[in-house]
Parts: C-alpha cells; sequence; structure tokens
C-alpha cells in the first residue's frame, strides 16, 4: 500500500555549516627564533607572489590544486608513450643493437670519476631498474601494515624480531632513528669508504644501491614523520591529531605508487631493448631473459588489478585503487591497464618490426585501434580529458600517416624529423590541457608550506611575547605563515601582540583570523575580556558563532542585543547600522532555535529596511531573502517562496549572472522544491548550473572544477525530485568530488558537507549501498577531524543510520551508538540546545522505523513539550512533532488518543497555514489513515476526497501530494473491496505519474505494486504476474536485489504464484526471503514473522494444512510478541488459521478461533495501508499481561491449550522415537520399520522441539549405518526443508541434517544430487572449524567420501581442493610434520599424478619425503620405501623422479 508522510522532523533544523576547531596544549618554552637568510628569502617570496599563494591555500574557489597523482601517472606514460612511438618510427635502428648502448654516453663522467668503468655504471644501472617495482610493491604493503597497527595479521614466528628494529605501527615518533637505520649506514659507510679504498667501484655501487639509498629515503621519511608530528600536534585538537598525521604519513604511498605505475613504461623498453640483442646471447641469458620479461611485464598488471578490484581494502588501499579509477567512469575502471599495454605495444613493435616501413605501418594500426577504443567509449570521467586523449591519439595516427607518406616517398630522413616535431607539438598540447602551470605551483607551494609549517610549531606564548615587531607583522601578512597557524596560535598573537598583529596589510580585525567564538570560548576569553583588550563591538560580532556546538550562548546573546541598543540609542532606530545589528540580532536567535523572537527580530527589520530604503536597496534584499528561506526552514514554503521570487526578479534586473543573482536563484530553487513545484525548480536549477560552469570556463578552469560541485549536486537533486534519474550520471558527481578530496582534502569541512548532500542524493536515487559507503566514510571522516561527538558528526550518523534502515540493515543501526551520543548532547549542550532537539528528533524517527513505538513516543511527547514552552502550541515546529505523535500513538493502538491528536493539530494547522498547505494536506490523509483503520470508511473516504480535491486545485493533478491522495483513495477502494474502482484509480495514478518521473522512481513502483494487487484480486492473475516481474526488475536495476522493497515485490509476486498452482516455486522465493530478512533485520523483526505466515498460507493452498497450521502458529507467537494480541494482523493471522482448520477437518477447534476473533475489540480489526509516518504500522508491544491475579483472555487460554497439547505431543513423539531408537540399536530394523512409516505419516509434522528433530535425525543415521540408505533418505528429505527453514541459525542441527541428507543420496546412487549438499556441508564446517579450532572426525569423514565421488566423476581438480583444504589445516593444528598432514600432501600428489600434471605431482612427493625425514629420520624403512615408490612410479611412466 502506499504511503504518505510529513517531515519526520516537522521541518527540524537543517545542517549548518561545519568549521574547524583546533585546540593545542602549550609547548615547552623555547628560545627566541632569530631570523635567518632563509627567512629573507621567504619574505620576498611572500611579497612577489602575494594573492596567488594565497589562494593556492587559502582553499579558495579560484585554486583548482592541478590534477591529481593519478592524472600525473597518466600524463607521464602518455608522454613516454608518444616519444617512444617518434623514435621507433623512421629511425636507423642498429644504433641500438648494443642493449647497453645507450648507457655509453655516460661515459662522459669517466673523467671526472677516474677509475668508474663503463661496466659498473651499467651493472648498477641494470640492477636498479629490476628492483625498482618489487621496492615499490614492498613498500605499499608495509605502509598498509604500518596504518593497520595491531589490527595488521601478525608476523610469522621467523620474523618476530622485525618490531625491534623496525617501525610497524604509524605512531608518532619522537627520534627519526631507528636500529634498522643505524644497521643500514653504518654498513653502508663502511662498505662504501673501504670499496673506494680498494677501488672496488662496483661494490661501492652495490653499497650505495643497497644500503645508502634506503637509508637515504628512511631517513628523510622518519625525518618528515617527525616534523609531520610537531605540526599536527599544535596545530590539532587531541581527538583529531593522530587522524591527521595519518592522513599525511599516507601521502607516501601515494607517490610509490605512482613511481610503481610511471616505472612499468620504463622497465618493460628496457627488457625490449635487451631482447634487441637475442642473437649473441646464450640460450641460458636468453631463458632468463623472458622470464623477467613476463614477471616484469604481466605482474605489475595483475598487482594493478587486484587492487582496483578490491574494495573491501584497508584504507591504504583503498586510496590507492581512488587514484588508479578516479579518472575512469565505473564500466572502463581498467583503462589504466590498458594504458600500460598500449605503451608496451608500441615498444614491442619496434622488436619486431624488421624495418621502418613494417614498424610504421604497425604502429598506424595500434593507434588507430586504440583510437578507435578511445572514441567510442569515452573512458574518462571528464570530458576535458576525453577530448585531450581523443586529440593525442589522432595527432598520433596522423603522425603515423605522415610517416607512411614520407616512407613511401623514399626520404625516410626527413622521415624521422618531422615525427619527432609533431610528437613534441603533441606532447606541448598535452601538457596544457593537463594544466601543468598548476602542477608546478601546487609543487612550489607545498615546498613553501613545509618550511612554514616547521617554523610554526615554534610559536608558544614564550615565543610570542618575545618577537620583534616587524617579525610579528610579517607572519600576519605571510598568506603561508598564517595559512600554517593554528586556531591557538592566532588567538594568542592576536590577544598577546595585538597591535603588531593588526597593523599589517592583510589582518585587519579579529574575524579575519578565521576562528569561531567556540575556539574563544574554548580558551577562557569571553565579551568583557575581549573588550578589555580593545576589540570593539563590530569585531566581536563579526566572528563566526559557531553555535551548534555551543553549550552557554549567554554570553554572546547580550553582547548582540547590547550592540543593539547601543547603536539604537546612540543613533536611531532608522539608521543603517542600527538596522544591521538588528538583522544579525535575529539571525543569532535563529542560530539559537529561538525562532519565534527570530521571525519577530527578523521582520520587523525588513520592514524598517523597506520602508527606508527602498525595496531594491541590498539590505532590504538580504533581509527578504533571509525571511524567505527562513520560511522555508518553518515549512511554511509557500510563504517563503512568494518572498523568494521578489528578491530573484529585482536582482535579475540588477544583473543576470552576478553571484547574488545565483544566491537568490538557489533560495527560490529551495523553495519551489519545498511546495512540490519539482519542474519549475529543475529549471532553476539546471540554469544556474548553466551560467556557473560557463563562468568557471571563462575564468581558465577545469568544467569539473570543485567550485561546480555544489549547482552540479543541486541540479542532480533536481532531477532525482523529478524522477529523471538516467540524466544524473551526465553530470560527473563522482569525478567532481573525487576531485574536490584531491584539491581540499577529505577531510576538509567543505568537503565533508558535500559528502553528506551526495550521500543523500544516492540514497533518492535508490543507489543506496553507495551511500551507505559514502555516509560512513563521513562520520569516519569527521569523527577524525571534528570529534565523535561533535554536532556534525552525529548529523552525520542519522543520515548514515536512515541508509541503513533504508536498506533493511536494521541491526548495524544499533553499533552507531547514537542512544550515547544523544546522551553527550544533552549533557554537554542541555536539553532546549537547537542541536540536542534535533537529534532529538531523529532519534524518535529512528526509532518509529525500528518498531520502537514506546521509546520514539516518549522522546518526541519531550520534543514536543520543549517547543510548546519555547516557541508555542500553534508554532510550525511544534505542529510537526504533534503529527509524528499523533502516528505513534497510532502506531501503538492507542486510535482514540491519535484521533484527537490528529483533528486539534489539522485544526491548528488550517488556522495558522491554511489548508492547501502542505503540512495540513499530510495530516488529513493521516487522519483519513487512522478513520480507514478504526473501520469508519464512509469518513475516511470523505477526508480523501476533500484532500484530493483540495490538492488539485491548489497544485495541479501532477502534483506529487495530489498523486499520493490517488493511492490513498485507491488503497481505500481495495479494502471495500472495489477492486475495479481500485484498478482505475491506480491505473490513472500510474499514467500521470509516468509522465513526469522514470519507471524506476519510488512512486511509480508503488503504484505498480498496488495495481498488481488489484488485479490479482479482480482475478486477473497472469496480467498481476507480469506486472510483479516488471516491478522486481525495475526494483532490483535500481535499488538491488536484496533490499526489503525488492523483497516484498517478490514475496507478493509468489503468492499470486501460489494460487495459480507454482506452488514449489513460490515456496522458494518466499523461504529465501525469510532467511535474507532473517540475516539482516534478525529473527524478532515484523517482516520476518509475516513472510513466516505467507509460508504457511502458500502451504495451505495446495492443501497442506497441517504445514500451513505450523507456520501460522510460529507467525502468530511472533506477531503478538511484537504488536500485542489485539493488533489487526493478529486477528489476521487467528482469522487465516480459522479458515485452515475448517478446510482441515477440525470445525470444531476452527469455531473456537471465530469465537475468539468475535471477542476481540473492534478497534484496530480493519487492515489499512501502511501509517503515514515512519513504522506507523505498528502496534503496543504490552499486550494483555496476563500475569498473577489477572484473568485470561479467550486469545491467552487458546495458546495456553495449544500449548499444553503441543506439549503433550512431544512427550508422546518422543517417547515413540526412543522405542524406535532401541529397535534399530538392537538390530531390529525390520520391525521398527512399520513405527517409522507411521510417525512419517502422522506425526512428523506436529514435531516442534528440537530435540525430537535432533533424534529424527539420529534414527536416520542409524538407518544409513545399518545399510538402508533409501529408507534414511526419505528420513532426511522429511526433516531437512523444516530443519533448514526454522533452524538456520542452530549449527548444531542443520550441519549433521546436511551432511546425513549428502550422505543419503551418495549412497542412494544419486551423486549429482549429493555433491552440492556435501559442498556447502563442508564450506560451514570448515568455518566452524577455523572458528572454534576443535577437531571434526565427521568431516575429514566427508571429505573422503567427496573425494571418491569426485573421482568417480572424474573430478580430480576438486579432490586435490580438498587435500590441500585439509594440509593447512594440519599443518597449522598439528604441525607440518604431521602424519595426517603428510597423508593430505600425498594423496594430493596421487590426484596430481592422476590429472597429468607431474611437475606439482613430483613436488609434493619430494615434500613428502622432506617431511617424513623430519618426522622419523631419512633412514627409517618407511622413509625408504616411500622414496622408492615414488621412483619406480615415475620411471613406470618414463619420466625421471
Amino acid at each position: 500500500m502506499a504511503d504518505t508522510e510529513m517531515n519526520q522532523a516537522g521541518g527540524e533544523e537543517g545542517e549548518s555549516g561545519i568549521d574547524l576547531k583546533v585546540l593545542s596544549a602549550e609547548g615547552d618554552e623555547v628560545d627566541d627564533y632569530a631570523a635567518s637568510a632563509l627567512d629573507e628569502i621567504f619574505g620576498s617570496i611572500n611579497d612577489a607572489l602575494g594573492s596567488q599563494i594565497s589562494s593556492a591555500f587559502d582553499g579558495g574557489d579560484d585554486d583548482d590544486g592541478g590534477p591529481d597523482v593519478d592524472v600525473l601517472m597518466l600524463l607521464f606514460v602518455l608522454i613516454i608513450s608518444k616519444i617512444g612511438i617518434s623514435f621507433s618510427v623512421g629511425i636507423d635502428w642498429s644504433m641500438f643493437e648494443n642493449a647497453f648502448g645507450w648507457l655509453n654516453q655516460l661515459s662522459v663522467l669517466a673523467p671526472k670519476v677516474p677509475n668508474v668503468g663503463e661496466k659498473t655504471i651499467k651493472t648498477v644501472t641494470f640492477v636498479l631498474l629490476l628492483l625498482i617495482q618489487p621496492v615499490c610493491l614492498g613498500r605499499m604493503n608495509w605502509l598498509s601494515r604500518e596504518h593497520r597497527g595491531e589490527s595488521a595479521a601478525p608476523l610469522p614466528r621467523y620474523l618476530n624480531w622485525l618490531p625491534r628494529v623496525v617501525r610497524t605501527q604509524l605512531k608518532p615518533c619522537s627520534s627519526m632513528f631507528t636500529p634498522l637505520l643505524i644497521i643500514l649506514w653504518v654498513v653502508f659507510l663502511v662498505m662504501f669508504i673501504a670499496s673506494m679504498a680498494t677501488k672496488a667501484h662496483m661494490v661501492a655501487g652495490f653499497s650505495c644501491l643497497f644500503f645508502g639509498f634506503p637509508a637515504a629515503y628512511l631517513s628523510f621519511i622518519n625525518f618528515s614523520r617527525q616534523k609531520m608530528w610537531e605540526y599536527v600536534y599544535l596545530r590539532c585538537a587531541d581527538v583529531v591529531r593522530y587522524r591527521q598525521y595519518e592522513n599525511l604519513c599516507l601521502k607516501e604511498g601515494s607517490f610509490v605508487l605512482f613511481v610503481f605505475v610511471a616505472s612499468y613504461t620504463f622497465v618493460v623498453n628496457f627488457f625490449i631493448a635487451l631482447m634487441a640483442t637475442w642473437s649473441s646471447q646464450t640460450g641460458t641469458q636468453n631463458a632468463f631473459l623472458v622470464i623477467g620479461f613476463i614477471l616484469y611485464s604481466v605482474l605489475p598488471l595483475w598487482y594493478l588489478y587486484k587492487v582496483i578490484t578490491d574494495t573491501d581494502a584497508d584504507r591504504t588501499f583503498r586510496i590507492f585503487r581512488e587514484q588508479l579509477v578516479s579518472s575512469f567512469v565505473d564500466q572502463h575502471m581498467y583503462m589504466k591497464l590498458v594504458l600500460l599495454v598500449e605503451s608496451a605495444l608500441f615498444s614491442l613493435l619496434v622488436l619486431l618490426g624488421s624495418d621502418s616501413s613494417t614498424q610504421l605501418v604497425g604502429g598506424f594500426v595500434i593507434s588507430v585501434f586504440f583510437f578507435a577504443v578511445a572514441t567510442i567509449s569515452r573512458p574518462y570521467e571528464d570530458d576535458m580529458e576525453n577530448y585531450s586523449d581523443i586529440i593525442a591519439r589522432l595527432t598520433v595516427c596522423l603522425t603515423l600517416m605522415l610517416g607512411l607518406i614520407i616512407q613511401g616517398s623514399g626520404s625516410s630522413s626527413g622521415c624521422g624529423v618531422v615525427l619527432i616535431i609533431i610528437s613534441c607539438i603533441t606532447t606541448i598540447w598535452f601538457l596544457y590541457t593537463m594544466d601543468i602551470k598548476e602542477i608546478l605551483l601546487a609543487r612550489f607551494f607545498l615546498l613553501l608550506q613545509l618550511y612554514a609549517q616547521a617554523k610554526a610549531s615554534r610559536y608558544t606564548k614564550a615565543v610570542i611575547r618575545k618577537l620583534p615587531g616587524d617579525r610579528v607583522r610579517r607572519i600576519a601578512d605571510s598568506p603561508i605563515e598564517f595559512h600554517v597557524l593554528s586556531s591557538v596560535q592566532r588567538i594568542h598573537f592576536a590577544t598577546i601582540r595585538k597591535a603588531d598583529f593588526f597593523s599589517g596589510k592583510r589582518i585587519k580585525e579579529l574575524a579575519d583570523l578565521e576562528i569561531t567564538w567556540l575556539d574563544l570560548q574554548q580558551m577562557g576569553f569571553t565579551c568583557a575580556s575581549l573588550r578589555e583588550l580593545g576589540f570593539s563591538n563590530d569585531e566581536l560580532m563579526a566572528v563566526d558563532a559557531q553555535l551548534d556546538d555551543m553549550g552557554d550562548r549567554s554570553d554572546i546573546q547580550t553582547l548582540f542585543e547590547d550592540t543593539y541598543n547601543e547603536r539604537k540609542s546612540a543613533q536611531g532606530e532608522k539608521d543603517r547600522s542600527t538596522l544591521l545589528a538588528l538583522h544579525q540580532l535575529g539571525v543569532l536567535y535563529h542560530d539559537m532555535g529561538e525562532h519565534v523572537r527570530a521571525m519577530d527580530t527578523l521582520t520587523k527589520c525588513y520592514k524598517a529596511r523597506d520602508l527606508l530604503f527602498g525595496a531594491d536597496d541590498e539590505d532590504t534584499l538580504v533581509s527578504q531573502q533571509y525571511i524567505g528561506e527562513y520560511y522555508v526552514f518553518l515549512s511554511r514554503a509557500g510563504d517563503g517562496v512568494e518572498l523568494l521570487q521578489k528578491v530573484y526578479d529585482l536582482r535579475r534586473q540588477a544583473e543576470e549572472e552576478s553571484e547574488a543573482t545565483l544566491d537568490a536563484m538557489r533560495a527560490l530553487g529551495k523553495g519551489l522544491q519545498a511546495v512540490g513545484m519539482t519542474g519549475e525548480a529543475l529549471k532553476l536549477f539546471e540554469k544556474r548550473y548553466v551560467i556557473i560552469v560557463r563562468q568557471t570556463v571563462a575564468n581558465k578552469m577545469r568544467r569539473d572544477h570543485p567550485c561546480t560541485l555544489p549547482c552540479r549536486l543541486d541540479y542532480a537533486t533536481a532531477l532525482a525530485e523529478c524522477g529523471c534519474f538516467t540524466s544524473i550520471p551526465d553530470l560527473k558527481l563522482h569525478s567532481v568530488m573525487n576531485r574536490q578530496k584531491t584539491v581540499h582534502g577529505a577531510d576538509h569541512p567543505t568537503t565533508l558537507k558535500l559528502m553528506d548532500t551526495y550521500a543523500e542524493l544516492l540514497t533518492k536515487i535508490g543507489q543506496n549501498l553507495k551511500s551507505s559507503q559514502l555516509h560512513y566514510e563521513c562520520v569516519s571522516e569527521k569523527a577524525a577531524t571534528f570529534g565523535p561527538n561533535h554536532t556534525g558528526t552525529i548529523k552525520s550518523k542519522f543520515a548514515l543510520a536512515g541508509c541503513l534502515i533504508e536498506m533493511g540493515r536494521n541491526m548495524e543501526v544499533e553499533r552507531l551508538g547514537l542512544d550515547a551520543c544523544l546522551s553527550d548532547q544533552d549533557t554537554r549542550l542541555g536539553e532546549t540546545h537547537p542541536s540536542t532537539i534535533s537529534s532529538m528528533v531523529k532519534m524518535a524517527a529512528l526509532y518509529n522505523s525500528m518498531t520502537k513505538y514506546k521509546e520514539a513516543l516518549d522522546m518526541f511527547q519531550t520534543c514536543y513539550d520543549i517547543r510548546c514552552k519555547t516557541l508555542g502550541k500553534d508554532h510550525e515546529l511544534t505542529l510537526g512533532v504533534a503529527n509524528n505523535i499523533a502516528a505513534t500513538l497510532d502506531s501503538l493502538e492507542r486510535r482514540k488518543d491519535a484521533q484527537e491528536m490528529y483533528e486539534s493539530t489539522l485544526e491548528l494547522m488550517q488556522a495558522r497555514l491554511g489548508k492547501s498547505h502542505l503540512n495540513t494536506t499530510g495530516v488529513m490523509l493521516n487522519l483519513g489513515l487512522l478513520y480507514q483503520r478504526i473501520g469508519n470508511l464512509p469518513k475516511a473516504r470523505s477526508v480523501y476526497n476533500e484532500t484530493l480535491e483540495i490538492c488539485t486545485e491548489a497544485y495541479g493533478e501532477k502534483h506529487p501530494r495530489t498523486l499520493m491522495a490517488y493511492e490513498f483513495l485507491g488503497c481505500l477502494h481495495l479494502i471495500e473491496d472495489r477492486f475495479q474502482d481500485a484498478k482505475d484509480v491506480f491505473e490513472k495514478s500510474l499514467a500521470l505519474k509516468k509522465g513526469i518521473f522514470d519507471d524506476t522512481h519510488p512512486l511509480v513502483l508503488s503504484t505498480m505494486e498496488n495495481l498488481a494487487s488489484a488485479m490479482q484480486r479482480l482475478g486477473q492473475k497472469a496480467e498481476s504476474i507480469v506486472i510483479y516481474e516488471r516491478l522486481c526488475a525495475l526494483r532490483a536495476s535500481s535499488i538491488g536485489p536484496n533490499h526489503i522493497n525488492t523483497i516484498k515485490g517478490r514475496v507478493a509476486m509468489a503468492i499470486v504464484m501460489a494460487e495459480l498452482g507454482r506452488v514449489q516455486e513460490a515456496l522458494n522465493i518466499v523461504i529465501a526471503a525469510v532467511h535474507e530478512l532473517t540475516r539482516v533485520l534478525g529473527p524478532a523483526a515484523p517482516e520476518v514473522h509475516e513472510y513466516v505466515s505467507i509460508v504457511g498460507y502458500i502451504y495451505a493452498l495446495c492443501g497442506q494444512f497441517d504445514e500451513g497450521i505450523r507456520f501460522t502458529n510460529m507467525a502468530l507467537a511472533g506477531t503478538i510478541q511484537v504488536y500485542g494480541e489485539n493488533h489487526f494482523l493478529v486477528k489476521g493471522l487467528l482469522t487465516r488459521k480459522a479458515w485452515m482448520l475448517q478446510n482441515s477437518g477440525k470445525p470444531a477447534e476452527a469455531a473456537k478461533i471465530q469465537a475468539i476473533i468475535a471477542a476481540m475489540p473492534a478497534d484496530g480489526s480493519q487492515k489499512a495501508a501502511p501509517a503515514a509516518s515512519a513504522g506507523a504500522a505498528g502496534g503496543d508491544a504490552a499486550g494483555a499481561d496476563g500475569g498473577s491475579g489477572e484473568t485470561l483472555s479467550p486469545l491467552q487460554q487458546q495458546l495456553q491449550e495449544e500449548q499444553s497439547a503441543i506439549m503433550n505431543s512431544e512427550v508422546q513423539i518422543a517417547t515413540k522415537l526412543s522405542s524406535i531408537m532401541q529397535m534399530i540399536q538392537s538390530g531390529m530394523l525390520q520391525n521398527a520399520l512399520p513405527a517409522i512409516q507411521d510417525y512419517l505419516q502422522n506425526d512428523f509434522s506436529r514435531v516442534v522441539s528440537v530435540e525430537n528433530i535432533l533424534a529424527t535425525v539420529n534414527i536416520a543415521a542409524l538407518i544409513l549405518n545399518a545399510q538402508q540408505p533409501q529408507l534414511s533418505l526419505q528420513i532426511m528429505e522429511a526433516v531437512y526443508p523444516p530443519i533448514k527453514m526454522n533452524f538456520s541459525s542452530k549449527k548444531e542441527l542443520l550441519l549433521p541434517s546436511m551432511d546425513l541428507l549428502g550422505k543419503a543420496y551418495a549412497y542412494s546412487g544419486n551423486v549429482p544430487a549429493a555433491i552440492p549438499i556435501l559442498e556447502e556441508y563442508m564450506k560451514l564446517a570448515e568455518e566452524e572449524r577455523s572458528v572454534t579450532k576443535a577437531p571434526n572426525p565427521t568431516l575429514d569423514q566427508t571429505q573422503d567420501l567427496m573425494v571418491k565421488l569426485y573421482g568417480s566423476l572424474r573430478q580430480f581438480d576438486k579432490a586435490v581442493g580438498i587435500y590441500t583444504s585439509q594440509f593447512e589445516y594440519y599443518k597449522n593444528t598439528q604441525g607440518e610434520a604431521s602424519e595426517a598432514a603428510i597423508t593430505a600432501i600425498n594423496n594430493r600428489a596421487m590426484y596430481w599424478f592422476a590429472l597429468q600434471n607431474f611437475d606439482k605431482s613430483r613436488a609434493d612427493h619430494k615434500e613428502v619425503i622432506r617431511l617424513l625425514t623430519i618426522l622419523q629420520g631419512a633412514d627409517h624403512p618407511e622413509t625408504i620405501q616411500s622414496l622408492d615408490g615414488f621412483k619406480a612410479l615415475y620411471a613406470g611412466n618414463g619420466m625421471q623422479y
């Protein structure tokens, strides 16, 4: 059924901007820092570069930051490829016959470095090229281990000494020297001095290579980390210091990855050059050459492929993966590997081409092929990169074509010259498109920043007091030096050296420090103390208040109020500065959550400005726009849109594309979205997006510059609101978001806010998995950047919780610790703080979604009381919470209270907001839904029709609220059994929605589901299934096959299948749904009980009423536990149970159930559409108590009687099973057969206890041991399905049953049926054994059986897999030289032999001999006998052992 919902928070507060707040402990006092010659140079650079440096490090919109490391790497590879092409065609290659010919030019060093021969240079260079990639590979993995720290896998025993000589964690270090580093330096110095003294230059070269270079590199890394920690310790708060230090350390990995990839082309070209000397080398040399070429050309590609495909790697390798795939669209993420292969092909062509003509033709074919691939696939996310790549490739094609023409004319010398010139032109063009200037500037600025950071760590309070005045002024005027100062340091400079610090060119007032009032408050400053230091009220008011995470705000409030009163007294109410103070005071009230005072103050200011300065005055427009946005925030979007439209019109008349006009355009678009005018909002956001991108390009920046990301997200959200999901990928949000992270950092406040918005957008368009991953990343970064209990972090946690609930992953929500966060906010900020109230509303909404209705009601009630006290009973935000309280009361079956709350809320809303307001119509629909629940269908119909009429007249037929009213009316027709009317309504609604939204829009899919339900009830079951299949396919493609809504559609389709006779297919679907929901939501979830009841219903449809009753009883017990016994779902299950009893020939029992139904209260007897607010379909979890001294209800009496009957039945069945087991154990199986058949036919369907089911399994095992596999199979085929359905979490029951069923199939001759069951058993049993570490003889027996079964099917490779698993287990538990491990590897060797993989069988046989030697000695008779047997085995097949 369709849902409708007012904003769950009742227009609750949105997230305000997050500013980084930094704290610092005082450092030790240090000596004065004297200015050096470097300081003078540094100051001159600052003066010369000025605003360029400022824009580069202040993170302004003009800073592109240059391409990331990924683009640098691509640039490098492509340039090498282009130059390689030019030099590989039209040139005489005879000069390269010598493999090291290109090194001959280095012989010019000989006069300067005596006795350093060519051989030394060649050898050292050769080894360096071979080592560069393995070293990079090892460093990347070691960096990942350092990052994982204690959570990393333990080192092997032979490396336990390693942590004592080298750092294994990214912990800050106080000294740059480690034992390993000292050893490297000592060995290097000793070897180098000794070798140079003895003129052993080869040894000297290798000492530099193996000891000197690593020592220098590690020294640089350790020194850098030491300085990074000094900088981070000073700049960041305690809670985030380590994460910031970690982020800086991980940048090393990006550099190492770049070297690893960039070196690929060099190494491959080197091996190809060596292959040119093939004919002059020996066979051994050529063999090593081939092996080396394969290793160094294939393994790096395989490693990069593993990095790209590993989406679950740790954070280090996630950074590497992002570098490799961020440039490309998802379906072409492997393009990085294609680029490397392409460059290798061009180099290989040089070797294979016999002459320049062949090389030219081959190069032309390859270049045309890859040009076609690039043109068709357009692999890059960014259009500019696609165009650059295509132009570069086209130029290469034309170059090679020109070379062919020149070659044909016989002018080979001119060919080389032209090719080189054109290649240079291509390279210059490519450099230009890649913004090489920004790359170089960014690297230069980075060096300056590192130097400034080293100096900034010295500025403690004591040092600041002693610094010369000109030095303080230079620090304030230096963009870089000021940038690296922490907030604490800036405040110290401003308060201790105020006169000098504010006398420069850049810093003029307190707001220029980029600090917040929270920073000042945490350092103990108040308004009074700052005034005493000489700061004016204007300066103090200009500082960002940062109220969302501040508890005591009275000091700031007093400041703003006093300032306004002082200006009013001194300059009068009509003065512009007085009205500015009044506007600022209203904004402060808004931030403090005092919305009544805020609106009154802002309105007063706006009217005065309009009267005094005119409607088109800038101050008037600012007030008008702020009030308009405030109205939208308060859910009075209609009033807000009217004001915002006037602002936009006036600003557009003044200047069409100014920043203020674009801001007004955005505000108006948000207002239009709030009133449901999504089409008009989309036009505005599209226009704004086009203008901003055009301005960005005009400012000589990339189209995908991060400054365009906010407008892209706004436009994408508008597209999603209109259901235009297919247009969203064109905005390349993923690429631009990665660029934002690259330029500004993933932990930058702006980046984090945009990540939140992007994640919410992904949820809207159904990409819940990506959304949850991004939410998790955002929560992690915010917790590390701002702290785990910061308001911004908590808001992101709530957003993540909502996404998880949307995906049905309720159990993960519990692990987020939201209750603890809310408690911390309550303690730290106070109960009435806006941030606390916002979190309480969100927490209550989550409780509702998780069916915790009592907790939700208590929290909603607390919010309602606070808002009644602070805002008034009729305020918009108060009325929003009142709606949610009514919906929760409805869920708790307190229908009368819910009706009173809805009616009073509706009356207040109509008086304050009007009948046509969206919130008013939302409450009307909720009230109609309540009437529907209590059985007052005429009243419900009247409310729905009135709402439909109001919405159609006010918003039009295609407005989402109008369509929602249609949906509710159609659902009411279904309940009234007016199926044709329902179908007509749903068809009309679907036609209207398809004209507005994409097919995958949730509103379209909801109507499709309702239409299929109506057609099913009309008897049009075949047509209904067609719609259900289409519905499931659309949901699976948009939100995933395991989303709870997709599963819901499949279950509804399964019911229709069962009604059409496709019972087994339907059962499989529903049983799979039960398993998936149990895994995700837990066994107590209401959805699990609902689908278990559907299993019972399907069994009943095919005449298996006993099974149907059993599953219905299970669902009934769970539903009563969740909702209580008077819930309408309980009544529905009882009605179904009575129907089953009647049809199974038990009319007396059916009559009892009917009497219980008749005695139930009428309230809630009608099943209706789901409630409007989240989770409103719930009920009272308490139900009737039935405690001591109370009379049991009829239902409780019935359940008690049934439970007693079940217990008696179980006792009787247990007695019968015990008797059967005794007869079988006494060898009287034939005598037991009648009792077994009677038990299976008459008693087994009534078994519910685990003990009796396990006894049945044991009987089957005894029968199988008695060599009666057919009878054992008959028992297990009856037992296993209910075990898998009901006891999948009980491994002690599931695993033996699975094993026994598979063996029964095997011994009955049905091997194909046995293998998949036994394979699943082995997988689960091995997982359990890896956890418990306990031996499992049954698993060993099953593995031996599976080897025989695989052997009978000639599947020897699978038998090898089993013995490999056995060997690894025994090696880890008993030791590699244990008898069990030796037996496993010996058996594996025999199967390798059967597969004719003689190399592996020989290796395993040799391993057997080695292990036998360890176990019992080389001269032991069994060792000798085994060795002789292996030799004979291979000799008999004409081979040597």
